[in-house]
């Protein structure tokens, strides 16, 4: 592992401080936790670095888990963007289902694969390719992992859970977790086997 590496894992777990905040306050969370700042500011960055050693160390013996050690703190940076952002226009707005909560998860996915996408490029697959070489390929299995998340977010904010949970600002964010675990999976097959392919 290089200090590339670790500078890198400290930036992103700093990142994904910032943007965890709006999701923590507009979801009641934010002022439960003990130390908070403590917390989510050195607590995150460490972690993230803790993270990239074990997954080095893993990767030692079967090398693709440092590529999916890099890809899921990546992943969980997009996710806070993801999130923060989804929270932040939910604030303003209080939008939280219907067709409104349908553009607002997209919105939000949008900017977070933004950032994976530079992030994924030049960090977890190290791609030589020319930036926007393998953007149009990009920009097709996210545009599928966006279509999946949205829907997601859509059916189970406004069908399934304004029956089963009560607080209208949790519904979008527990159903944006379960968006993400499945583009998760999809994203990374994705980028491994037809964007960043070597």
């Amino acid at each position: 592992m290089k200090n590339k590496d670790l500078l890198l894992g400290l930036a992103a777990g700093f990142l994904t401080a910032i943007f965890l905040v709006p999701t923590l306050i507009n979801t009641g969370y934010y002022s439960k936790l003990p130390y908070e700042w403590l917390i989510i500011f050195v607590g995150l960055p460490v972690l993230a670095v803790v993270g990239l050693v074990v997954g080095n160390f893993l990767g030692r013996v079967v090398p693709l888990m440092w590529q999916f050690a890099k890809f899921v703190l990546v992943g969980v940076l997009n996710t806070a963007i993801d999130f923060g952002i989804l929270n932040l226009i939910v604030f303003l707005t209080g939008i939280t289902q219907g067709i409104g909560i349908f553009f607002t998860a997209a919105i939000s996915f949008s900017v977070a694969t933004i950032n994976s996408y530079f992030w994924n490029r030049e960090f977890t697959f190290s791609s030589k390719k020319k930036a926007g070489q393998n953007f149009t390929a990009f920009l097709t299995v996210t545009a599928i992992g966006l279509l999946m998340n949205a829907l997601v977010v859509y059916f189970l904010s406004t069908y399934i859970f304004p029956h089963l949970i009560a607080n209208a600002n949790l519904r979008p964010n527990v159903a944006k977790l379960l968006a993400t675990v499945i583009t998760l999976f999809w994203n990374f097959v994705g980028y491994k086997l037809v964007v960043f392919k070597k």
